[in-house]
């Protein structure tokens, strides 16, 4: 996706942070934005980073920022301990979040549950976001819908979210995410190649039809020309009979007829029967 205002912005500031607290700026800007949906680049950020791991208080925003790229909500509620509101250890874990931070890590968090499967159970997204109702469940998938982060569909009757297409990924921040990369791209490499050999194979057979029926065309076509010249070849002779015995049938009616004339000189004679030879 290509970089928003905000982000182009946080960007430009990155350079400049010289502290922990205008670290912890930044990522405050950057998870509360709600433009800003990709945090690899900050958190993979060697200046930031120094700083967020300078002190107790923005470290703890370092890992913020660690589940905002590459986490989910359950990530964060497994770390706060949000479901044992008296351990105060837990909480210090991590920041609390605002309500614009905890709308968009949900929705990044829909879209990691988008890219593993197109048919989201409405129970399933309940659970896994901490909605309270399915009124809820439509307003977090509108929202991500018109942030372009995904394109989908509620299907009431089914109680599943469809989604047709995935617009946004999410970051890869540490050697385990890149292995499980690797991994499929390595599955994905390993059937394409097969597909294209499937292809190939395909390819070659078809070709082989071809080669043979032309071959069998032209054998057809070889028959088929030695059968006629069986045929035709009688006809043709009779033809070139009667055309000679048309010719010589000629020869003898005007040698009656010049003899019906009179008589002629013998010079004459062979003349006139020579003429009508050439001709």
């Amino acid at each position: 996706m290509a970089l928003s205002s905000a982000q182009q912005s946080i960007h430009a500031l990155v350079p400049l942070v010289n502290s922990a607290s205008a670290a912890v700026d930044i990522v405050t800007r950057a998870t509360t934005a709600p433009d800003v949906f990709s945090f690899g680049f900050l958190f993979l950020h060697p200046a930031l980073t120094h700083h967020l791991r300078s002190t107790a208080d923005s470290a703890r925003h370092h890992e913020l920022l660690r589940i905002f790229a590459a986490g989910t909500w359950q990530d964060y509620v497994d770390l706060i301990g949000r479901d044992d509101d008296d351990d105060d250890d837990h909480e210090d874990q991590l920041p609390r979040l605002t309500d614009a931070q905890e709308k968009k890590l949900k929705q990044l968090t829909l879209v990691t549950l988008a890219g593993k499967s197109h048919a989201l159970a409405y129970d399933e997204l309940l659970a896994a976001l901490h909605l309270p109702d399915l009124t809820a469940l439509a307003g977090l998938v509108v929202s991500c819908v018109y942030a372009n982060l995904l394109t989908a569909t509620l299907d009431t009757r089914h109680q599943v979210v469809r989604v047709t297409r995935v617009n946004a990924g999410r970051d890869v921040v540490d050697n385990q995410a890149v292995s499980r990369l690797q991994q499929v791209i390595t599955t994905w490499a390993g059937a394409c190649a097969s597909t294209i050999d499937d292809l190939n194979s395909q390819v070659r057979i078809v070709r082989e039809k071809v080669v043979r029926q032309a071959s069998d065309v032209r054998e057809y076509n070889r028959q088929v020309e030695a059968i006629n010249k069986q045929i035709l070849a009688p006809v043709v002779k009779a033809k070139a009979k009667d055309k000679t015995e048309a010719k010589e049938d000629g020869l003898r009616n005007n040698d009656l007829m010049e003899v019906d004339e009179g008589p002629v000189s013998e010079s004459s004679f062979r003349k006139k029967r020579k003429q009508r030879t050439v001709s």
